[in-house]
């Protein structure tokens, strides 16, 4: 009998893991896929307009930029327009960092509708 539950138990662990299609320490807060694939994407992008500052590291950014701007569809029709914006590798510091400050400025702009209240609102309309 005791096998049998312990067979059930590692039964329901795998299958809870690969309900998990997450992952992470964060996972109780991806309470949506479309949340928690745009909370990542918010990230990446910050992450790499933080490294625009960087000559060497600006023909990187630019592919990961066009290969986002290609695949995502959750990106808002405003940030992709920001984006497909991005100046060339071989451009002045100039173009570079106002492209970083219009990117950074519609990023914190979407994110405040990703806030806590918001999220729940939204919530309690998909349940309903």
């Amino acid at each position: 009998m005791r096998k049998i539950v312990k067979e059930l138990k590692a039964i329901e662990r795998e299958q809870a893991d690969q309900l998990n299609t997450f992952g992470g320490a964060r996972t109780r807060h991806n309470w949506s896929d479309v949340f928690s694939r745009r909370n990542g994407i918010y990230a990446l992008l910050l992450e790499i307009i933080q490294r625009t500052r960087k000559k060497r590291l600006r023909p990187q950014i630019y592919s990961i930029v066009k290969k986002i701007i290609k695949r995502s569809q959750i990106v808002g029709v405003e940030l992709s327009d920001t984006l497909r914006n991005i100046p060339q590798v071989d451009a002045n510091e100039r173009e570079w960092k106002k492209y970083d400050a219009e990117v950074r400025r519609h990023l914190t702009d979407q994110q405040r509708s990703m806030h806590m209240r918001q999220k729940v609102r939204w919530r309690m309309n998909m349940k309903k």
